[in-house]
């Protein structure tokens, strides 16, 4: 399995960046979409322990949906299957090695269209909602060493009273919810203090544009920081903002005592006469990185440092 040293944690419009490092090393991003079994079965038992056998299910990789909808002519196609319904995911994964003291998350780019989640036989809990991101916090399930397995039930079931999709959006019309784990699955690796991960599923870092012209840019900063130990740490979070190049343009940073817990810190940032996006010029981006010859604004990071 290849893991890859990140220190991306979201692009968006504004390339929005937040770096995910300590001062020791940054998060480490296992992905696991390859290796997983599959089975599509409503009234089945006892899934989620793991001495399941789950030999003779299908291999599948990820994204990956049981539904098969569309086709050529007036006819629906002999291989569509537009089966709405509960359908069983297992995944057998070895953690990397990394130091005894980290956290593990558990992030799902998104399940169709309710989530329930298990770790080596330990409910991590549930997600309602085809189209969000969601994580879990594994660490207390996780093994360091040796064999895991990841459980996952989707369940795309037509919004009904009494259904476990009754309140889940769209609740009507004509929109088919595919079922399954439809986009990628990650083990997220962080030491103890972090930018946190369980803010519903976002990066952590938020940027405000407070005004924007020829002369200058005053965007505003909003981020979670995690201190997933059981005593304070001193901590010393620094904001940059960065050109298209990667060359720092405007910087600062805040010194706080990270309890246990979640804390929010602010600041704001000025940038003196920036190159605004012209889009009946310069194509939209969809790379996950800032393109050398556009940017939006520029690109916004926040690094988390922690001393004793």
């Amino acid at each position: 399995m290849a893991y890859r040293w990140s220190r991306d944690a979201l692009c968006a419009i504004f390339s929005l960046w937040a770096a995910v490092a300590t001062a020791q090393e940054p998060r480490l991003i296992a992905p696991l979409d390859a290796g997983w079994r599959f089975t599509q079965a409503p009234d089945l038992t006892g899934v989620e322990a793991p001495a399941f056998d789950d030999a003779r299910w299908t291999r599948v990789e990820l994204p990956h949906t049981w539904n098969r909808i569309g086709n050529d002519g007036t006819e629906r196609s002999s291989q569509s299957n537009n089966v709405q319904g509960v359908g069983w995911y297992r995944l057998h994964f070895k953690s990397p090695q990394v130091a005894a003291d980290s956290r593990y998350f558990l992030q799902f780019d998104a399940v169709g269209a309710v989530a329930d989640v298990w770790l080596n036989g330990r409910y991590l809990g549930r997600h309602a909602g085809a189209f969000s991101r969601f994580r879990f916090d594994a660490s207390s399930s996780i093994k360091s060493s040796g064999d895991n397995i990841l459980v996952v039930k989707a369940d795309n079931s037509r919004p009904q009273p009494g259904t476990s999709t009754q309140d889940v959006i769209p609740l009507s019309g004509d929109f088919f919810v595919f079922g399954g784990i439809y986009r990628k699955v990650s083990l997220i690796i962080t030491r103890p203090v972090h930018v946190d991960l369980l803010d519903f599923g976002g990066p952590g870092l938020y940027a405000h544009p407070l005004g924007i012209d020829a002369t200058g840019a005053s965007v505003q900063f909003s981020s979670r920081v995690a201190n997933d130990l059981k005593i304070p740490r001193r901590i010393t979070v620094e904001f940059a903002i960065e050109d298209a190049v990667g060359g720092v343009v405007a910087s600062t940073s805040l010194k706080s005592i990270a309890t246990p817990g979640s804390i929010a810190m602010q600041t704001g940032l000025r940038v003196e006469h920036p190159r605004l996006w012209e889009g009946m010029i310069e194509s939209v981006s969809r790379s996950a990185f800032v393109p050398s010859n556009s940017i939006p604004i520029a690109a916004f990071s926040s690094t988390v440092n922690t001393c004793s």
